[in-house]
């Protein structure tokens, strides 16, 4: 077993163990009055098991315990503990159990500190001057855990504190107060955030772009622009992420010249960020990446040419659909069907007999959606094709078609026939809307989420996930 796995198996034995005589008793007895101290004796040892293990062993099984605190959000300096998920808590507040939190927010261990802080701030509606009380003391570990405190309650009383110690002399501090300062979700951080993009730590400047991401303001466009230009590609994605969250067409500019970045992750976020915006200024740019040497590059600016859904896209789009990554081709389908043009119908007809099942459902999704007649000869063929998934596409996509031939080739298709209604349209009239849905959604720090909504005229549409999770194997 590798050092980061021992850890972790440590960590959940650690964890394990005390939590499951805990559990175990309360499943097996009835509600008793002294369930409370005995769950604050327990969180108690818990404690002091945690303040003996190593940091990555108290991080992963504090973190579990304080129901992963920062997971997704708050920075964290170490690799592992950010590909750890975390696991429900139980409920203290109102308990003595919340007392023993109460008692370790000042804890000399920085992982006990850290769990302690983010309990408190999750269950104690009175928390806030106590964890605000940390930000100003003289120790830089308490008041990275005051940051972490605040951040979680999210209460803007902390942005003139916050503002101070985002250019704390220590690194973590000054990470913690930016990830803390985007949680308040008010105007008035901005500005310190702003400022936070210049920092000399790579971690505090990605933090401060993505807590101008989460505000959502127009005020931090030219600041994530500039961004755009640093020197870190973390930095830069992050930027971009945050400038799609923002979606303002005043955006579009700096966008598009990031989608010339050396990096391929750059380019994609700036991709998905004017997916996001959907303004026609965008798709001559989008559509010079479909070129793009890097497929997750193509996919995702088919996708947003989709989104953005200008007829002007079309030609482009309709090149895409022979692309050599099954992928784009099948994206490049959805987008056509959101774009609507009869048009594209030409390029999508010879696409049902794509070697790839998934591409001809969506091109046969993609006709019902324009509704053309020039499609109808093309879905006939379709419904005969190997997949089941694709025959009932084509029989939704020729449902859609007002056309006798379009009626007359569902009404004699195999499982119609044998189970007739009295019309072709009434008979598809209650199936849900076969709608397949590309959404790239970048996370900085998390990798790209991809979900896909797959094309089934079927009670339930299948939902795919597809995930591409960049974890450094550096633990520090």
């Amino acid at each position: 077993m590798t050092p980061p796995a021992a850890r972790a198996a440590r960590a959940a034995l650690l964890l394990g163990t005390a939590l499951a005589f805990w559990t175990a008793g309360r499943a097996t007895a009835a509600p008793r009055a002294s369930d409370a101290s005995s769950d604050s004796v327990t969180i108690a040892r818990i404690l002091d098991l945690l303040r003996a293990s190593d940091s990555t062993v108290c991080e992963l099984a504090g973190r579990a315990l304080a129901d992963g605190y920062g997971w997704g959000g708050a920075p964290s300096d170490n690799a592992l503990v950010r590909s750890v998920s975390a696991m429900r808590r139980h409920d203290f507040a109102g308990t003595p159990a919340l007392g023993v939190y109460r008692a370790a927010v000042r804890d000399a261990n920085r992982c006990v500190r850290n769990v302690a802080v983010q309990v408190v701030a999750e269950t104690d509606s009175n928390a806030y001057p106590v964890l605000a009380a940390l930000l100003t003391d003289r120790d830089a570990g308490m008041r990275e855990s005051g940051a972490l405190g605040v951040g979680t309650v999210g209460d803007e009383r902390a942005i003139p504190a916050l503002a101070k110690t985002v250019k704390d002399a220590d690194l973590r501090v000054r990470e913690m107060s930016a990830w803390a300062l985007g949680e308040t979700d008010d105007v008035a951080a901005v500005a310190p955030l702003a400022a936070a993009l210049s920092d000399d730590a790579v971690g505090v400047r990605v933090a401060a772009a993505r807590g101008l991401g989460n505000i959502e303001e127009t005020s931090a466009i030219d600041p994530l622009a500039r961004a755009l230009k640093d020197t870190s590609p973390e930095v830069r994605r992050t930027a971009a992420w945050a400038l799609g969250q923002i979606e303002d067409s005043a955006s579009v500019r700096p966008l598009a010249a990031a989608l010339h970045d050396s990096d391929a992750g750059v380019r994609a976020t700036a991709v998905w960020a004017l997916g996001q915006i959907e303004d026609e200024s965008a798709v001559a740019p989008l559509a010079a990446l479909l070129r793009d040497a890097d497929p997750s590059v193509r996919r995702m600016s088919t996708w947003a040419l989709g989104q953005i859904e200008s007829r002007s896209a079309v030609t482009p789009l309709t090149q895409a659909l022979s692309d050599r990554d099954v992928e784009v081709r099948d994206v490049a389908a959805w987008a056509l069907g959101q774009i609507e043009s009869p048009s594209s119908v030409s390029a999508l007809v010879p696409v049902l007999k794509d070697p790839a099942p998934d591409v001809r459902e969506t091109a046969a999704w993609a006709l019902g959606q324009i509704e053309s007649a020039d499609a109808i000869e093309g879905l006939k063929g379709a419904l005969a094709d190997p997949s089941q998934d694709v025959q009932q596409t084509a029989a939704w996509a020729l449902a859609q078609i007002d056309d006798d031939r379009a009626r007359t080739a569902v009404s004699q298709w195999g499982p119609f026939s044998r189970n007739r209604g009295p019309h072709p349209r009434i008979a598809f009239e209650g199936m849900p809307f076969p709608m397949p849905m590309p959404m790239p959604m970048p996370e900085p720090n998390g990798g790209e989420y991809h979900v896909r909504v797959h094309p089934h005229p079927h009670p339930h549409p299948h939902v795919r996930v597809r995930t591409n999770v960049h974890v450094s194997s550096e633990v520090r």
